[in-house]
């Protein structure tokens, strides 16, 4: 991504209702091969390859409930910290369950970097060692028919293969130098009163968690009130004490 709030809402808007091969390119395109996903009922962690996981949980997404209508509501990016919050609305309908559409409302925040591969994660980085043999035939050094063999330390291998990946990566992003933006995670957030309508439809779901959260709140004005009670009553009684103590000690007016 060049503009990571400006083309955001078309990417999700592709992710969720593309076909499964324009879907999977999408994701290769835009996501670290190490990306992660987390939703409250999934996640795949972030290791090597695991860009898989999420390509197939997109998949099963989309198997579930073939048709999503999808709306973006805002977009924010803070660039200092390489955070995107996407607010979502979606219509989604399990294909199992006839005739029930899930409104859901979401926040995505997405972890971004300017590093389409980490370094940590290259599984192409020359091994670690004090020198290792090349064979110079790809540099055309061959003579008599014989393959002359140079020795070449570690770090001079690495820093050709540095100047190799800078030119590709100086062709891919053009003549501009225009920073270009990957998703290393992205973290599904959902209100309970949200998610619940994936397991228990109807309205039965929220109406049950709504119901818990208006009573959780009527205990926390339970347990505050007593609370309070329990710490008024025992300095009540003090004071009450120690003002007929000093009272005791008051000197009499009077002539005398």
């Amino acid at each position: 991504m060049d503009d990571p709030v400006g083309e955001i809402s078309h990417i999700i808007r592709t992710l969720c209702t593309a076909p499964p091969a324009i879907q999977a390119a999408a994701i290769r395109t835009h996501f670290t091969p190490n990306a992660s996903f987390t939703h409250p009922f999934c996640r795949t962690g972030s290791f090597s390859g695991s860009i898989w996981l999420v390509i197939i949980i997109y998949r099963w997404y989309k198997i579930l409930s073939p048709h999503i209508d999808v709306w973006i509501d805002s977009v924010a990016f803070d660039k200092e910290k390489m955070l995107l919050y996407v607010s979502i609305h979606q219509n989604f309908r399990l294909w199992i369950v006839p005739f029930y559409v899930a409104p859901v409302k979401f926040v995505t925040v997405l972890k971004l970097t300017t590093d389409p591969a980490p370094e940590s994660q290259d599984l192409t980085a020359a091994p670690s060692g004090p020198s290792q043999f090349t064979d110079s035939k790809e540099d055309g050094e061959q003579s008599n028919g014989k393959t002359r063999v140079r020795f070449e330390d570690t770090n001079t291998r690495k820093r050709r293969k540095d100047d190799s990946s800078e030119s590709t990566m100086a062709i891919t992003d053009g003549a501009g130098g225009n920073v270009k933006y990957f998703i290393q995670s992205q973290d599904d957030l959902y209100q309970t009163s949200e998610w619940i309508k994936f397991l228990v439809p109807w309205g039965v779901g929220v109406f049950l968690m709504v119901f818990w959260q208006f009573w959780a709140t009527f205990l926390c004005v339970v347990g505050t009130k007593i609370f309070d009670f329990l710490v008024w009553f025992p300095r009540k009684i003090y004071y009450t004490d120690f003002e007929v103590f000093d009272n005791n000690d008051k000197p009499e007016l009077g002539a005398d």
